[in-house]
């Protein structure tokens, strides 16, 4: 998050385009801000996905981690990933708490598509890229 962001870059007396060359991508989010994306010398906004209604921002930046090791798991570009991590912080701030949202597949690839578009990924969970012991 942008704390986090300038905290590192003071704390370290490094600039932080240097800190994120030295790491290939960094995200930057900011609350109810843009989203920053940083890879490759370059920068990249994003908006953040609006929630039907704000109740508590706690576990919104846990929720935007989980979808965006999600997509990262599930192989899906840098890009995508800040897609899907900022619809699954959307749903943390519609709850009271840092784990109660909840939302089906369906509900998610709906909110995501009317943010993003339409997106040419699969998000179901049955196909974990995981291999399982025989």
């Amino acid at each position: 998050n942008k704390y986090e962001h300038d905290l590192l870059a003071r704390q370290s007396g490094m600039p932080f385009a240097r800190i994120a060359a030295s790491v290939g991508a960094v995200v930057v989010t900011s609350g109810s801000d843009d989203i920053t994306l940083l890879s490759g010398g370059r920068g990249t906004s994003f908006h953040t996905v609006k929630p039907d209604e704000v109740r508590d921002a706690s576990g919104a930046g846990d929720a935007f981690l989980a979808g965006f090791s999600f997509g990262r798991l599930k192989g899906l570009s840098t890009e995508q990933c800040v897609s899907v991590a900022a619809t699954a912080a959307s749903f943390a701030v519609e709850t009271t708490g840092t784990q109660q949202h909840i939302f089906t597949t369906d509900q998610f690839q709906q909110r995501l598509e009317i943010n993003f578009g339409k997106q040419n990924f699969d998000l179901s969970t049955n196909n974990s890229p995981v291999e399982k012991n025989p």
